[in-house]
């Protein structure tokens, strides 16, 4: 019990610390998240243009998005940690208007193929004009995202670090209870 106890308190520093490093340095924060994001946008651009030529229907849309996105993600891949800071408020707008209107386009298509409308069809109208909009929103305003990443992720850490300090602090008080009863 005594390892846990101590690895709890230790992990919820190293939190803690994280979190408030976090607050206090989001261009830090933005260069590792520009990289974990480029490397998702990478792998959902590979899974589009590859998606797109196991399909009966092609949409070129559909594959425009995937090529687009792959751009976008070696970009951000191959630039500068100052550029990588202050592109990904950019490249994640641009990302969702994209996507945005590929699945707006890709529900209307399939809400024409299927001659009805379905809740798949709703679902991709939905999410394309949402991404649309948010898309243009983040574009106009794109301090907000690193903003509001930089204060979620803090915030998580320092949540995860209390939490952990707080395991600390209840496995030392059950073990010193546990050993002064008879």
């Amino acid at each position: 019990m005594n390892n846990t106890k101590y690895f709890s308190l230790i992990v919820g520093i190293i939190f803690l610390v994280l979190g408030i490093y976090i607050l206090v340095n989001p261009v830090g924060n933005m260069i590792t998240l520009s990289v974990l994001f480029s490397i998702v946008m990478l792998l959902a651009g590979i899974s589009e243009i590859v998606g797109y030529f196991n399909s009966n229907r092609r949409e070129l849309w559909y594959l425009l998005n995937g090529v687009i996105t792959v751009i976008l993600a070696i970009w951000l891949l191959s630039a500068d940690d100052v550029s990588k800071a202050t592109l990904i408020p950019n490249l994640l707008a641009l990302w969702i208007f994209c996507s945005g209107i590929a699945r707006l386009i890709d529900g209307l298509a399939l809400k024409k193929t299927l001659q009805r409308e379905t809740n798949l069809t709703k679902r991709l109208v939905t999410f394309g004009i949402t991404g649309i909009v948010l898309g243009i929103i983040l574009w106009i305003v794109p301090g907000i995202v690193a903003t509001l990443l930089t204060i979620l992720i803090a915030a998580i850490f320092i949540f995860q670090g209390i939490l952990f300090i707080s395991t600390y602090m209840v496995i030392k008080s059950v073990s010193y209870t546990h050993l002064t009863l008879p």
